[in-house]
């Protein structure tokens, strides 16, 4: 084809072109021997067009085979990515990636399960505890160690150590607020043995509802500074948690 392609154009617009393809390139190009015209050089053009940034990907109807037949042209030659999480490195194979994708999804769930400084460690754990229940962090945190002696188990345990710290302080608040809600003091535990819950005090339940019954009967009510006295007479408390969880 000469370097300078000359066309006319009318006063509607039309261009008429006028070029010359020489023997060598006839020759050495199948494409521009098969034109003939130009209207043969305008329907390959438009043919082109359509293809050209088309996505050379299988369709949303696509077959497994036509998937694994394209997922062989996106992997990496070797078929490795070179991933330390065997897992990451199946996903990565099963699904077509590019190295290079493969290697961006390994580093972004990098970052996002990465922990932070705060939520790592024994030093870090005892700041997040002193911030949360302050001079009494060492009665709350024997307390609270206490309970999960008696409610769970060794591997459980140790599936509780695992978390951040953020989360094992929200779960030491839990248990502290069902220890204050019912009244247990940290007298209610023997700390220190193995998580034994203490004996309970000897109580006179029955002493007790006759003396609030007569207080009733002679005053219309009984107040709470009576009630409490009576409890601490006969030695009826509130409810021990310690127990319920021993005995669940």
């Amino acid at each position: 084809m000469s370097d300078e392609i000359k066309y006319t154009q009318d006063e509607t617009g039309a261009r008429t072109f006028s070029f010359t393809l020489t023997p060598e390139q006839l020759a050495s190009d199948q494409f521009l021997g098969d034109i003939k015209d130009g209207a043969d050089l305008i329907k390959s053009w438009e043919s082109q067009k359509s293809m050209i940034g088309a996505k050379m990907i299988p369709s949303e109807n696509a077959t497994d085979a036509e998937w694994a037949k394209y997922y062989e042209k996106t992997r990496p030659s070797d078929g490795k990515y070179g991933l330390e999480d065997e897992s990451l490195e199946k996903f990565a194979s099963d699904n077509g990636l590019t190295k290079k994708q493969a290697a961006a999804v390994a580093a972004r769930i990098k970052e996002v399960t990465t922990l932070g400084e705060d939520e790592i460690g024994a030093e870090a754990l005892d700041k997040q505890l002193s911030a949360a229940f302050g001079e009494k962090v060492g009665e709350v945190v024997a307390q609270v160690n206490e309970v999960m002696k008696l409610s769970w188990s060794e591997e459980e345990n140790k599936s509780f150590e695992k978390l951040p710290n953020s989360m094992q302080v929200l779960v030491a608040k839990g248990f502290k607020a069902v220890l204050d809600k019912f009244g247990v003091k940290a007298a209610d535990f023997q700390v220190g043995t193995g998580g034994a819950a203490a004996a309970p005090a000897k109580s006179d339940y029955a002493a007790y509802e006759k003396e609030r019954n007569d207080l009733i009967a002679k005053n219309g009510r009984v107040t709470d500074f009576e009630d409490r006295d009576l409890r601490a007479k006969h030695k009826v408390g509130y409810i021990d948690v310690s127990q319920l969880i021993a005995n669940s």
